[in-house]
């Protein structure tokens, strides 16, 4: 009996060798409108075959900023919280995916700690928070972790099987906020997340953006697709060699990668799924 592209990705992330590699092929809005319309559809995900599915959250925002949010000092007090999104929507989509698609479905967190500080506080002001207003800058994550595990248990309680966080930690050079703050505000704060994660019986994820820059002009220039096509075999043969290997790209493919590149992707994952 095969196994389901679900089963199959759990597999591969126990390192399972069963002989199929499973992929997850992401684009940008446009690139999907682009390939949307070639393969003249409306589900673009299940079309190409995807076996990851992802599933966007309701989620949380600040509200109520106090005046001197944005000084250099401290501000006063601590912004309120508001959710945002509709649970309605999010459990019905799950729901319709695990009822109508064998794929492995994972939701989705966008800007999930320190995302969320710089953008209440301002990228400058969070990093001399993080060296000079200790107490401040504590208490601050402690609030946005806190808001995240309160969301997080809503979406635990849905049928998905994992949860992706995502935080951009990184320059292009290195960790934007140092080592040494790191472990201090951030790291601590999401091993609590995936702690939870795990024991609601899910797989965690992590997506976190940074020090690419040398690498990117080859990221984006992907050659022809005869060229597309002898990578993807080549990585899939040695990364999925005794299993453990997920195809997929390390971000959401762009618009600027011609067409006929993002096709010879597409048909080699398929083709190498069918192995």
């Amino acid at each position: 009996m095969s196994l389901t592209r679900r089963e199959l990705v759990q597999r591969a992330i126990a390192h399972e060798d069963c002989g199929r590699i499973p992929y997850s092929l992401m684009f940008t809005g446009d690139a999907a409108q682009k390939l949307s319309a070639h393969y003249g559809t409306n589900d673009l995900e299940g079309t190409i075959g995807n076996c990851i599915r992802g599933v966007g959250a309701p989620w949380w925002t600040f509200t109520n900023f106090p005046e001197d949010q944005y000084t250099p000092d401290p501000p006063s007090r601590l912004p309120d919280i508001m959710g945002i999104g509709s649970y309605t929507d999010f459990y019905n989509g799950v729901t319709h995916l695990r009822e109508n698609s064998d794929t492995f479905i994972l939701v989705y967190f966008y800007g999930s700690l320190f995302e969320k500080a710089w953008f209440a506080r301002g990228m400058e002001n969070l990093l001399v928070d993080m060296a000079v207003n200790e107490d401040y800058c504590e208490a601050l994550f402690e609030r946005i972790v806190e808001a995240d595990l309160m969301m997080l248990e809503m979406m635990l309680a849905a049928d998905v099987d994992g949860v992706l966080l995502g935080c951009d930690w990184g320059s292009q050079q290195a960790l934007l906020m140092g080592p040494e703050n790191w472990h201090r505000y951030i790291g601590p704060r999401h091993a609590r997340m995936f702690k939870r994660i795990r024991e609601a019986g899910k797989y965690a994820f992590l997506h976190s953006c940074g020090n690419i820059f040398a690498v990117l002009p080859d990221v984006v220039d992907m050659g022809t697709p005869d060229d597309v096509r002898r990578e993807v075999r080549e990585v899939a043969s040695v990364l999925g060699a005794g299993g453990g290997y997920i195809l997929a790209p390390a971000q959401a493919i762009q618009d600027d990668v011609p067409l006929e590149n993002c096709l010879a992707l597409i048909e080699e994952a398929q083709a190498l799924f069918e192995d």
